[in-house]
């Protein structure tokens, strides 16, 4: 669990720096997966064949149909989605990560990370992962001591130091 959590901060900060806006078709492609949820079907057509869905407990759902059936027993309603950072992560492969929250019927907000595959000619989801902001307990202590030692390194030209 502790794996997840720091992957998603590690993610999170690299497109903080990286962040770009494909605004037009990320919101259609959101919008697409808000009435999918919201319709309970043609889910499963925005993941791939071999998409994995992740949980905090470090379980998953492997296969689009599988994860679209996840969706399905158990329902919410999306009413709001928006994407905070899109990047290009992998041109050759065409794989873009998107981070963003989202709120439930019950005004519960969400943050996301999804990744995209690109290839075909409709982007469809690689790996989707969310969890309830309220959940979410961040300390970053350990965090902020580790990029303020990244940042002295850089800004000293200290490549020794960086890869220490």
């Amino acid at each position: 669990m502790k794996k997840v959590f720091y992957l998603s901060i590690l993610v999170f900060s690299l497109l903080t720096f990286n962040s770009h806006a494909q605004e037009s078709e990320t919101q259609s492609i959101q919008n697409l997966w808000k009435n999918a949820i919201n319709s309970k079907h043609k889910l499963e057509q925005l993941y791939t064949t071999n998409a994995v869905k992740l949980f905090s407990s470090g379980k998953y759902v492997e296969g689009g149909q599988q994860i679209a059936t996840d969706y399905l027993n158990n329902p919410n309603e999306i009413k709001f989605i928006n994407t905070l950072y899109s990047v290009e992560a992998r041109k050759e492969r065409q794989i873009q990560y998107e981070i963003g929250t989202f709120k439930d019927k019950n005004d519960y907000t969400y943050i996301y990370l999804w990744v995209w595959n690109n290839q075909d000619d409709k982007p469809k989801i690689e790996l989707d992962y969310f969890d309830g902001l309220s959940d979410a307990v961040i300390d970053s202590t350990g965090l902020n001591k580790s990029r303020n030692a990244w940042m002295r390194y850089c800004n000293a030209h200290d490549v020794e130091g960086l890869i220490r």
